[in-house]
Order: structure tokens, then sequence, then C-alpha cells
């Protein structure tokens, strides 16, 4: 998560114009990197997948308590950095999230996480 979130701003923050090609799967943090882009184009064909942040685990119940207040932490950074393009209300991002939700072309550009769709 925090990788795709860097890269997404090193992105943000290019002088040059970013245009980025989904040419089959771009999925949890990568689709997170993705929305630094200026553009976002994907093939009819492909998908973007996002997701709520998850991490495996062990340890004793205040480790436990501690991890789910991290992901909740994790989930508030996932959450802005889909708002930054998402066009619909964060409750409507969150269900998505909790959904593990894969979107066609027409869904991202639906929901302002991509902007173009490439026929092939």
């Amino acid at each position: 998560l925090f990788d795709g979130i860097a890269l997404k701003n090193y992105l943000k923050n290019c002088p040059e114009n970013i245009t980025i090609l989904v040419k089959d799967i771009v999925a949890s943090a990568g689709s997170v990197m993705t929305m630094g882009a200026n553009t976002i184009k994907m093939y009819s064909d492909s998908e973007l997948m996002i997701n709520n942040p998850w991490t495996f685990t062990a340890g004793d119940a205040v480790q436990l308590r501690k991890l789910a207040g991290d992901l909740e932490k994790a989930q508030t950074s996932l959450e802005e950095a889909y708002l930054t393009r998402f066009s619909a209300t964060r409750n409507k991002l969150k269900t998505l999230l909790d959904e593990e939700t894969w979107l066609s072309p027409i869904q991202a550009i639906q929901y302002n996480l991509a902007d173009q769709e490439i026929k092939i």
C-alpha cells in the first residue's frame, strides 16, 4: 500500500505529463500508484482492482488490536489516495473497497479512475 502511495505521489509531482496504459490488470497497490497519472488509459479487456488493506499476522491480543488500529489508519490513507480522482462519495468508495471490486474500463471511467478505453 505505502509503496503504491509513494509512487502515486511521485507521479503527481513529476513535471512531465504522465500517461499510464493498463494493458491487462492493475490491482491493489498497483491501482493506487496508477492514480498519480495525468491520464489513465485502459484496453477494453483490462481491469482495475481496488481493495482494502490487509495483512498476515501472528501475535497476542494486544498486538492484534494494535494491528487492527494500524490497518484502520492505512484504510484512511488508501481512501485519500483514490479520492484524488474518484468522482463518487467516500461511502461509495468504501463499499467498492470492502467488496474488492474489479472494474472494467467503462466502470473505472464512470468513477473517474480511468480516462479512456482503448478498443482492440
